[in-house]
């Protein structure tokens, strides 16, 4: 039977979809889905051909026939994850025997379901690729199984990289603060000044934009330059001194960002 689409998608995204389950296919041809139930997946996940265009929609056709128990796409995902997910295991513990155990924990903990409950893997939404959603949720198991006190997440982070970040928060935390602390130090003074009051001495826009006789938006503006500029300094120095895979750096990024306001604190006081 010739597949077709589900009939209550938007005719616009028609074209969208069906290209979207052929490239699927291709990426993994030994994985046969269903055209329309992957479809329908996608349809869940974007509401329009633009925002189906920025999902990762290979991996979302593996993990969407890993969460239907589809047997040839589970043996697919269990063969790349020792690469996905092996390194940042060992970077946490290089044992054999620790990265094995955690490797079997993780594909129970993403591959089978629970109380009727659809597997782990099906809250894969395809806005990153799957490795690094894996990486996540294998730095997760491992600082759980090692007994890792982990500090609880970033308010408004993705919860999919708060495992990651707690293993990047312990490995390379000196570094991250090394880094802020030297940039701070070098900043002119009137950016300093200006960082100080609003970070340590906790003056809005409207109270900056009066000491300094401009407006609120350009007091707003100020504060976000500088600390635009300031991020993205130290965002080349670690990737030159850490050379991280991306994943790993957007990760470390987050971490700089909501670490910000602590580090200005502590210095600029």
């Amino acid at each position: 039977m010739a597949d077709t689409l589900p009939s209550d998608v938007d005719a616009n995204r028609d074209s969208a979809l069906a290209i979207a389950v052929e490239r699927g296919r291709a990426a993994w041809p030994s994985v046969l889905l269903e055209g329309p139930a992957f479809a329908r997946y996608l349809v869940a996940r974007a509401q329009s051909a633009d925002a189906l265009a920025l999902l990762a929609v290979e991996d979302l056709y593996l993990a969407f026939g890993c969460a239907q128990g589809d047997a040839a796409a589970l043996r697919a995902f269990v063969a790349r994850l020792p690469q996905d997910a092996g390194a940042v295991i060992s970077r946490i513990d290089p044992s054999p025997a620790f990265r094995d155990e955690v490797l079997q924990r993780l594909q129970v903990d993403l591959l089978v379901s629970v109380s009727g409950q659809p597997p782990a893997i099906a809250e894969y939404r395809g806005e990153g690729s799957l490795r690094a959603w894996v990486r996540a949720a294998a730095a997760r198991r491992a600082l759980a199984l090692r007994g890792t006190a982990a500090e609880p997440p970033e308010a408004g982070l993705d919860p999919c990289l708060s495992g990651e970040l707690d293993f990047i928060k312990v490995k390379y935390r000196e570094q991250i603060n090394q880094v802020l602390e030297e940039e701070l130090a070098a900043l002119p003074r009137r950016t300093r000044s200006l960082l100080r009051l609003h970070y340590v001495d906790g003056l809005g826009i409207d109270q900056l934009g009066a000491i300094y006789h401009v407006s609120r938006a350009t007091a707003a503006r100020w504060i976000a330059r500088e600390r635009s500029a300031l991020t993205a300094r130290v965002r080349q120095r670690l990737y030159a001194r850490l050379r991280m895979e991306p994943a790993e750096l957007d990760s470390l990024l987050r971490l700089v960002a909501s670490g910000l306001r602590v580090s200005l604190e502590r210095v600029l006081s």
